[in-house]
């Protein structure tokens, strides 16, 4: 392992991907029940989500644009600084400045994820890439199994101390806000290699233009991203309002998943070079998850259906940073912003019109928006196992 980390540049990146896993983390755990206490909707709380994505999608564009143009680094300082804002006006009770903070929230991450993204794509060697973006996503992960389980605080204080949990799910959230502040200098300190210093913004731009393949493998992530935003993105709510289950029971779910799914990331890139590819094993994994979605429309019992879920979690997610390997190597390094900004808009775009669509569907038949994601996953799978065999992607790629 030790050969992928000289320098600290890998180092800075995994500490911030940890400390925001918490972040996300613990926010899942409790965002559902504090938005349900006061009051909210399965239709509004998808419209706010919807207000979140939509929202990024300008800021995608820019971030990915800016990232190739005066470098990832400082945009991913700027998106993390911003996204602490966002986290104070969602803990008020006030539903105007929640959806501001929602608004604000959108576009910082976008900024963020976008940034961050082309940033570990320059960080090593195309032929250990697939190690670099596991090893940062099993850290992020590890946080946010972290940040689950600390979504019991707030529940045993109330307990304690004889406050409401909104009052204390309102603290937390806060408290997620100031962390974000105290971390985001952090992407200051991080090295960035292969970027090109002073290029003309015109010739950044022409960067969306001559990816060929690439435009393919876009259209199915806005399937799965479609897909995905109708259910897995309501989950929490979908739990709440199905089996009435608090915070508590909420990050132990998140806790459990990707504390297994971090261990199992670390894992990922040797298993891929075993088997010969890792779109291949991103490709098992991910179509072994989809039955999963359906058994957990099929049960009344919630450790049943948690546990579904956290199993088809892991075996949808776990080699996600393989394929985000594979589709960085697909392009040159000079244009890995606009790229990222690319498959950020294909899931993006899409998700803010589906967690609205998701919401209005649990108001209506609280098994049908899973039900309706196992068929545009199905879909998409089977089109990317098309398009490596059509193509040959998976060698093209490995000898880049």
């Amino acid at each position: 392992m030790n050969e992928y980390f000289k320098g600290e540049y890998p180092l800075v990146l995994i500490i911030i991907a940890f400390s925001m896993g918490v972040t996300w983390g613990l926010m899942f755990a409790v965002i559902a029940p504090y938005l349900k206490d006061l009051g909210y909707s399965a239709t509004e709380y998808g419209i706010l989500g919807s207000i979140t994505v939509l929202s990024s999608v300008l800021f995608t564009f820019i971030s990915g644009v800016l990232s190739d143009y005066i470098g990832a680094r400082r945009i991913y300082f700027f998106g993390l600084f911003i996204g602490g804002f966002s986290f104070l006006m969602i803990s008020s009770a006030d539903k105007f400045l929640i959806a501001i903070g929602y608004l604000v929230l959108g576009a910082s991450s976008s900024l963020a994820y976008t940034a961050s993204s082309a940033l570990v794509s320059r960080s090593v060697s195309d032929e250990k890439l697939h190690y670099m973006y596991s090893y940062v996503s099993a850290a992020n992960t590890l946080g946010v199994a972290l940040g689950g389980f600390m979504g019991w605080i707030p529940v045993i204080l109330s307990d304690v101390l004889s406050i409401s949990l909104s009052q204390l799910y309102s603290y937390t959230i806060i408290g997620l806000g100031l962390l974000r502040f105290g971390v985001s200098p952090l992407a200051l300190k991080v090295r960035e290699y292969g970027f090109k210093e002073g290029r003309n913004i015109r010739d950044v731009l022409k960067g969306f233009r001559g990816l060929g393949i690439v435009y393919w493998i876009v259209f199915l992530n806005i399937l799965i991203g479609f897909g995905a935003a109708l259910s897995i993105h309501n989950i929490d709510y979908y739990f709440a309002l199905k089996f009435d289950v608090r915070s508590s029971e909420l990050g132990s779910i998140f806790g459990i998943e990707n504390l297994i799914m971090a261990f199992l990331m670390y894992k990922m890139p040797n298993l891929a070079d075993r088997l010969g590819g890792t779109v291949k094993l991103y490709i098992i994994l991910a179509m072994s998850s989809l039955p999963l979605l359906i058994g957990m429309t099929l049960t009344d019992i919630f450790i049943i259906s948690a546990g579904l879920f956290v199993i088809r979690t892991i075996l949808m997610n776990v080699a996600n940073p393989l394929f985000s390997a594979f589709t960085m190597r697909l392009i040159p390094h000079d244009k890995r912003g606009v790229g990222s900004a690319l498959f950020s808009l294909a899931w993006n775009i899409p998700a803010g019109f589906g967690r609205a669509v998701g919401g209005y569907m649990l108001d209506l038949d609280i098994e049908l928006p899973l039900r309706v994601t196992t068929v545009f996953y199905g879909v998409a799978i089977t089109g990317l196992m098309l398009l490596i065999k059509r193509y040959g992607l998976e060698e093209s790629s490995q000898q880049s």
